[in-house]
This record gives C-alpha cells, sequence and structure tokens, in this order.
C-alpha cells in the first residue's frame, strides 16, 4: 500500500509527481498539489486507487489501468482534471469530484 504521502512543487523534470505501473497495487490518501506536471499518472492491472487528492496541477489524473478509482478528488487542475485511456481494461470509476479544471473534466 502506498498512502498518506504529499508531492507538492515537483515534476520540472517531467515526470508526474506519482506514478504508479506493475500490478495489484493500493493507493489510497495521497496529494498532488501544484505540481509541474500531471498529479497522478497510473498504468497497469488491478490497482485500487481511492481518497486522493490532485489540485493544481498541469493535469489531475491519467488513468490507464484495470481496477477501481473511487472517492478521489480532481480540482483546479490547468488541464484536464481526468484522463482515462483504460477502454477495455475493466476499470471501475466511481464516486469521485472532478471540478473547476481548466478543460473538459472526463475526455475518454
Amino acid at each position: 500500500m502506498f498512502g498518506e504521502n504529499v508531492a507538492i512543487g515537483n515534476g520540472s523534470n517531467g515526470n508526474d509527481a506519482f506514478q504508479l505501473q506493475g500490478i495489484g497495487h493500493t493507493l489510497i490518501g495521497n496529494k498532488a498539489v501544484n505540481n509541474a506536471r500531471g498529479g497522478f499518472g497510473i498504468s497497469g492491472e488491478n490497482h485500487t486507487v481511492s481518497g486522493n487528492l490532485a489540485s493544481g496541477n498541469l493535469q489531475g489524473f491519467a488513468l490507464s489501468y484495470s481496477g477501481r478509482f473511487e472517492h478521489n478528488g480532481s480540482v483546479s487542475n490547468k488541464l484536464d482534471g481526468l484522463v482515462v485511456n483504460a477502454v477495455g481494461l475493466g476499470l471501475v470509476i466511481s464516486d469521485n469530484e472532478v471540478l473547476s479544471n481548466g478543460q473538459p473534466s472526463l475526455p475518454i
């Protein structure tokens, strides 16, 4: 489990504040705030991503994985709040708040 971490002011090297890959990880209760690139970039299989916050980043969450994405918040990011490239992967998205981002809230 990867939880209760904070990333502030990162990403000048072109990386997301939190980058999760692989199989079967849990990401709970983390915050990515005011990062130069994305707050969270998540790819792989069978991850659980819950209770995380992305705010003030270039992009909030980029999702390309199977598993669950629930109870997360993406607020006031400069571009997209939530980008989903998980068609056919079996990603369940529920009970999230995507508010006041600079681009359309849910491009799929």
